[in-house]
């Protein structure tokens, strides 16, 4: 379903100009933009591609892709902030009295990093009731127009409505009034230009080349890094070999193979030069970067650069720290996926996850807490 007067609706269809529609992310059935009104940089909405009135309304299958991505922002945004962001909703029904209360009639849901500190005295004004899952809020909520909130805890509350009249910008006037800014709730009015500019370079960034709404998605094409001033050209070339050969036995590419200009020459002389040329394009290519951290003690400054990228960028991101463990102050303030000892666990983990129909993830995740 399509509407000829819906703003997002001709963002799908014929793209937009402006820097405030710009699509950070997009898949088959939902994308993502700034928020017009982002009265907090970082704030940005989630829409599904097809009109609907709201999340409700939702085929099963899409409901289930809409869960992955909230997940997964949870996960971004917590690595970027500090903590998880604001997720909320104004959903109308077909039949909504009041249609004005949710602006733009076309499912949407705002993401804001901002940490909240008014949670309890917002629930017991406008009689918000927490429910256990977003299936339970679902089949509470359908067919009627309806506030969804989820807080700094990722507690999902909700009220729907019957008779009553749904309020306009409810959460925002909530939210604006916490951050100090109460009279510039009204995104009509109060646009911050300067905050939409830095949510497509900060966010932007990160949602690029990533899938969110896919859990089970398949990593093909990987990226392997590890410190390689204290290995000759032999060792590097036999562990890259090693690497290669058991990805593409299991279906993978190593997209940075090794290749040393001169097999004599000793790797103490900035041999990171000596991977691919272009690493940025190469890491680019890839779905999943694996940063080698295993040596105790190292600086590790070239893998670090490339950790910072794979963060900006969005990857999924592999970090082997060693059987002692490496030291923490290297990977404990970055996005990482996973945490594993050994160059090992990570191969066994990138086979399972593409050889499996589920998720291996929770199966080694487990060894960050023995580190």
């Amino acid at each position: 379903m399509e509407s000829n007067n819906c703003l997002f609706c001709s963002i799908v269809k014929n793209g937009s100009d402006l820097i405030s529609n710009t699509v950070l992310y997009e898949d088959d059935d939902f994308f993502i933009i700034p928020a017009v009104g982002a009265f907090i940089s970082g704030y940005v909405l989630i829409l599904s591609k097809e009109h609907l009135y709201s999340m409700c309304y939702l085929s099963i299958e899409k409901k289930i892709k809409l869960q992955n991505i909230i997940s997964k922002l949870t996960s971004i945004y917590e690595a970027k902030y500090g903590y998880a962001p604001l997720f909320f909703e104004h959903g109308a029904s077909y039949d909504c009295p009041n249609l004005s209360g949710c602006c733009l009639v076309h499912a949407h849901i705002h993401v804001v990093p901002h940490r909240f500190g008014i949670m309890e005295n917002m629930k017991t004004v406008l009689g918000l009731e927490e429910v256990n899952s977003i299936d339970k809020f679902y089949a509470e909520s359908l067919n009627k127009p309806y506030l969804f909130f989820i807080n700094n805890d990722k507690k999902i509350f909700f009220k729907a409505f019957s008779e009553v009249v749904m309020p306009s910008q409810v959460f925002r006037k909530w939210i604006a009034k916490d951050i100090g800014i109460a009279t510039e709730w009204d995104w009509r009015i109060h646009r911050f230009n300067k905050n939409i500019y830095k949510t497509v370079i900060a966010i932007g960034n990160i949602l690029y080349n990533i899938n969110l709404s896919d859990v089970n998605s398949k990593l093909h094409k990987i990226y392997y890094a590890r410190a390689m001033d204290c290995l000759n050209d032999e060792e590097i070339i036999l562990e890259y070999d090693i690497v290669g050969k058991r990805l593409k036995e299991n279906g993978m590419l190593l997209v940075n193979p090794f290749f040393a200009r001169n097999a004599s020459l000793a790797l103490n002389k900035n041999s990171g030069k000596l991977i691919a040329q272009d690493n940025w394009r190469s890491m680019d290519e890839a779905d999943c970067v694996v940063i080698n951290l295993s040596k105790k003690g190292h600086m590790y400054i070239g893998c670090i650069d490339e950790m910072v990228n794979a963060d900006m960028r969005g990857h999924f991101v592999i970090v082997i720290v060693g059987e002692a463990g490496a030291d923490k102050h290297y990977y404990t303030h970055m996005r990482s996926d996973l945490i594993v000892k050994t160059l090992e666990d990570a191969l066994s983990f990138l086979v399972q996850r593409n050889t499996k129909d589920c998720c291996a993830h929770a199966e080694l995740a487990v060894l960050e807490q023995s580190l």
